[in-house]
């Protein structure tokens, strides 16, 4: 399948452009999609620096009541293009398709270049695990410089980048959607910019500026977002406690005597605790968020947390952001009211992870729930800060919170925004982090966990420290594989070799532990440890010991 194209030649007109700056000329064109069909723009007549048409057309030759503004603008050091379009009914999105661009290797991916071929590729922006964190493609060119195409939006919106070979020469389409919960029968995208550049890394920073501006962010060291504690981790341990099936790894007291041990080799202070299935069965139990019985009950976990602090460490609970399992009570009435609903009206009712991975979303028992929606936000915040308050947890960690739907209910990004400001009301210095990472994350939070496909660690610094280390942290995946044997303990992933985070300013080293991980691979713990105590004597403020 040829994805993007249809089983016709559309008859769109086609613009030339050059593009003085960079010496090279392409082809631009517009494409008009509603919830129903596509439409096209057959020809254009020239009005006031812009190209104008009446004619949009379905199936290539069934004119329709609408109309098409393309202005293509050739700047000095760039092409900036921008459409608004009108239709009898609501507008999707509106497609920029640009042909003739010189080939080149795909370098804006989180996990990994890519060469483009003639079959295509297609990837979605936001998308927190694997490709693209910022709304933008760039690309290595033959001839050694860079070229970019840039989606200048204000907000976190969903796009779509298909890139294709043709003919020695690359085609690309940029899809953008039109808000969910703003559907309207015109829509107007955001400019969208196309130049090429001798230094990535000086359009980069352009973009770190602009991310800057327009979330109103702040530099790391300096962020208000930050606990003031957290200055002194330099170690996130993965504490993993009940598995989906309910295979008990740590009870509150084991994890707690393996904190002790490790604190025998660095100061607690300098260690956070990241509890991972710690309200039973993982996943399976998302959505009743109450200590486990199996695990030590309520007793036990307030005196892991005491006996934690009492080390100097900090705790983090584990949470389901959008995902809960739709059987429980209390949840009856408001999954669905809350759950996904695409721009299209498709529904999310299959759940995610399971007990080894073979039936991923193929089970009924998990349903997936927009933060936006506020009776989701109170039920889940209150169980947030009554855990808070009851155990004294120092921060929450909110599981797949970079996970985007163009949900017509509710705008997800800034659900989850206000959700994360809230959590931090609950106490002074309570950290907010979460899993996967996009630039609009960086306003909510400044911790995430790292992607990862099957277990390949993807970290969001790749790119340019301009863009992610700036404003934030991360740290492994919790997949990321235990010192013993590679148990990702609760995750589905089972058993990985990838065992340790590389070393670098952006990454916080990550010892995953299951039960007898300290017991049976003490050299390899100790050797993340001496990892751990390096990145503290690199990059930590100086603190005396």
């Amino acid at each position: 399948m040829q994805l993007q194209d249809l089983s016709y030649a559309l008859n769109n007109r086609k613009i030339k452009v050059c593009d003085k700056h960079g010496k090279i000329d392409y082809l631009v064109s517009a494409e008009i999609v509603s919830l129903e069909n596509v439409y096209t723009v057959p020809e254009y007549r020239a009005e006031n620096g812009a190209y104008v048409s009446e004619n949009v057309v379905w199936g290539n030759d069934v004119k329709t009541d609408g109309n098409a503004e393309l202005k293509i603008e050739e700047c000095d050091e760039f092409v900036k293009i921008s459409c608004a379009a009108r239709l009898d009914r609501q507008i999707r999105s509106i497609k920029i398709r640009f042909d003739e661009l010189p080939l080149g290797t795909l370098v804006s991916s989180i996990d990994e270049d890519k060469e483009v071929t003639d079959h295509g590729i297609c990837i979605n922006y936001p998308e927190g695990w694997r490709t693209l964190s910022w709304p933008f493609v760039t690309f290595r060119l033959e001839n050694g410089k860079y070229m970019y195409i840039w989606c200048k939006d204000t907000t976190v919106n969903k796009k779509i980048f298909f890139i294709k070979k043709v003919d020695g020469k690359m085609r690309i389409d940029v899809v953008q959607e039109q808000d969910g919960t703003l559907l309207k029968n015109d829509f107007a995208i955001s400019a969208i910019y196309c130049g090429i550049v001798d230094d990535i890394d000086a359009f980069y920073k352009q973009v770190s500026d602009y991310t800057k501006e327009i979330y109103g962010l702040e530099d790391f060291e300096n962020s208000k977002i930050v606990p003031s504690w957290f200055k002194d981790i330099s170690l996130v341990v993965i504490m993993h406690m009940e598995a989906f099936t309910g295979k008990i790894f740590h009870t509150y007291q084991s994890a707690l005597n393996d904190v002790k041990k490790l604190t025998e080799r660095i100061d607690g202070k300098h260690i956070l605790v990241y509890m991972a299935g710690w309200e039973g069965r993982y996943y399976y139990k998302y959505g009743n968020y109450t200590p486990d019985e199996r695990l030590g009950g309520a007793d036990g976990l307030k005196k892991c947390i005491d006996g934690m602090h009492a080390l100097g460490c900090k705790v983090m609970l584990m949470y389901g952001i959008n995902m809960v399992n739709k059987n429980i009570p209390a949840l009856k009435d408001i999954v669905p009211e809350c759950e996904f609903i695409t721009i299209g009206g498709g529904k999310f009712h299959c759940g995610s992870v399971n007990w080894e991975g073979s039936h991923h979303y193929d089970f009924d028992e998990l349903a997936q729930l927009n933060v936006g929606n506020k009776q989701w936000a109170d039920n889940l915040y209150e169980q947030i800060a009554s855990n808070a308050k009851e155990f004294d947890s120092d921060g929450a960690f909110l599981d797949i919170a970079a996970c985007y739907v163009n949900d017509r209910r509710a705008r997800m990004f800034d659900g989850v925004v206000k959700f994360c400001d809230r959590l931090r009301e609950i106490k002074p210095d309570f950290m907010v982090s979460g899993e996967g990472y996009y630039d609009g994350l960086s306003k909510a939070m400044p911790l995430f966990q790292s992607g990862h496909t099957e277990g390949k660690m993807h970290y969001h610094d790749r790119l340019s420290a301009r863009l992610f280390e700036r404003y934030s942290r991360e740290f492994a995946h919790l997949c990321l594989g235990d010192p013993w044997y590679g148990s990702t303990g609760v995750h589905e992933q089972g058993v990985n070799e990838d065992r340790k985070a590389p070393l670098c300013k952006a990454i916080i080293p990550t010892l995953s532990l299951v039960d007898g991980s300290i017991e049976n691979a003490w050299d390899n713990v100790c050797d993340i440890l001496q990892q751990a105590n390096e990145y503290r004597r690199l990059y930590c403020e100086k603190t005396p010991d």
